[in-house]
């Protein structure tokens, strides 16, 4: 499979969903959408679960404070996001909650030193049924971790 990057126009190169723009020497990242792009998301009114709903305005947010690197970008999508989350009936609100409680959780991620983390132990379990996955289930909160390993029939053959 062959990978094509469009040719580079007034200094901006388009990729996948980024529009890559140079100047000088910084890049400015933007959210490229192709000119057949419609803002539809599942409507707020329709039977789906709420997660499901907004699983796709968690994507763009994420999206928006992760790859975009100037403020202005930043609100620029921001508006975007707001137009979209409107014109499928979904209340501003929620996506504001979503974007704060997006921010919050990244912000409150705790570095464990380096030391902390080797002290977990390993153990191998041999994988030959499901039920296997319950027994490593128990130790999930503990600081055993579990790995897996085919039979030793299927290693041989």
């Amino acid at each position: 499979m062959e990978f094509k990057l469009t040719k580079e126009e007034n200094h901006i190169a388009n990729y996948l969903d980024l529009s890559i723009q140079r100047k000088h020497n910084e890049f400015q990242l933007n959210i490229y959408r192709k000119p057949t792009f419609v803002d539809i998301t599942i409507h707020f009114m329709s039977n789906h679960p709420r997660h499901h709903k907004m699983s796709g305005f968690h994507f763009f947010i994420n999206r928006m404070l992760h790859i975009l690197n100037s403020k202005q970008a930043v609100k620029q999508e921001w508006d975007r996001i707001i137009t979209m989350a409107q014109n499928n009936g979904s209340p501003i609100h929620l996506i504001h909650e979503l974007k704060n409680k997006i921010v919050t959780k990244e912000n409150n991620i705790i570095t464990i030193p380096r030391e902390q983390n080797n002290s977990k132990k390993w153990i191998t379990f041999t994988y030959y049924s499901p039920a296997i996955h319950k027994v490593a289930n128990i130790f999930r909160r503990t600081n055993i971790k579990i790995a897996f390993d085919p039979p030793i029939q299927y290693i041989n053959n």
